[in-house]
């Protein structure tokens, strides 16, 4: 994440942690633990969301804030005295149901106090923005345009962030970790959850879902998954899938309701790998699936 030292105010590698973990409730852990069944832990409608919009499949608006962000922190980095907490958000102006231009681009970056805050704008327009429009493809970098509006820390100089700052809480703005603002979320986060919580698993299949229908359905420029699960219930006890532009339904592709249950869902997209320290860094959706340490990673991002 990048709190690895003093100079960023927290250090991971010296920081205190607490353990205060205690037992499940008993009716929950009955409800759940069906014998080899997995069932749902609670109720919940998760969301899935794919588009031909952006080469990751994921909404233009949020395409674009985690492409400021990943070359603001992982391409500058700290030898440019810039710190891990930053925060960005894309706006678009549309016309028809269409987006046609960059309206406005919002971003604030925490930086070491050698760098003054003309210094931190300076370095955007100089290197960070010509590395975001190099990364996509043309027909989106032509959507920037004289008219686009840049907020580079708009509130002025920020030296102190991370949780010295901002202690936060898990669950909080979790719109992040999914779709922006282009897609509805079911409202439970992803965070502190193992996969037997629908919450996450039933997230990460109906993303998988999305990108599984978008491929077999060539005339769709959008697809929608809706999953709905009752807790004690294993398979879900509704499924949605349509186009949100045309409003054209779907039916599951090529998957049948028995692969949908949490166990199945953990199973199919190997849930209980170690793999989610790279979801807590880059985000959950729009990260092309790769391995590593024999350990399959982002496998809901392959269609």
């Amino acid at each position: 994440m990048g709190y690895s030292s003093n100079s960023v105010h927290f250090n991971g590698n010296t920081c205190s942690i607490l353990f205060n973990i205690s037992q499940q409730a008993p009716e929950i852990n009955n409800a759940v633990g069906q014998g080899a069944l997995v069932t749902a832990g609670d109720q919940g409608i998760m969301f899935g969301y794919a588009t031909r919009d952006t080469p990751t499949r994921m909404p233009l608006a949020i395409y674009l804030a985690k492409l400021f962000i990943e070359e603001a922190y992982g391409g500058m980095g700290v030898r440019y005295a810039l710190q891990p907490d930053m925060k960005s958000q894309v706006s678009l102006l549309y016309s028809g149901g269409v987006a046609t231009s960059v309206q406005a681009v919002v971003l604030s970056m925490c930086h070491h106090p050698s760098l003054t805050l003309h210094g931190v704008r300076e370095m955007f327009f100089d290197a960070i923005l010509p590395r975001v429009l190099a990364a996509m493809p043309q027909n989106i970098a032509q959507m920037f345009t004289a008219k686009t509006v840049y907020h580079i820390n708009p509130a002025g100089s920020w030296n102190v962030g991370g949780p010295v700052s901002d202690c936060g809480l898990t669950g909080r703005k979790i719109v992040v970790d999914q779709y922006g603002a282009d897609c509805p979320i079911g409202g439970g986060a992803f965070s502190g959850k193992d996969p037997s919580k629908v919450d996450r698993s039933a997230a990460y299949m109906a993303r998988w879902l999305a990108l599984r229908a978008l491929s077999q359905q060539p005339s769709a420029q959008s697809i929608q998954v809706q999953l709905a699960y009752a807790i004690g219930q294993a398979e879900p006890v509704s499924y949605r899938v349509y186009d949100p532009t045309t409003g054209i339904e779907y039916g599951l592709p090529d998957v049948s309701a028995a692969l949908l249950t949490p166990g199945a869902i953990i199973d199919t997209l190997h849930l209980r790998a170690p793999i989610y320290g790279a979801t807590a860094r880059r985000g959950h959706f729009g990260i092309a699936a790769y391995e590593e340490r024999g350990y399959r990673h982002y496998s809901w991002e392959s269609e």
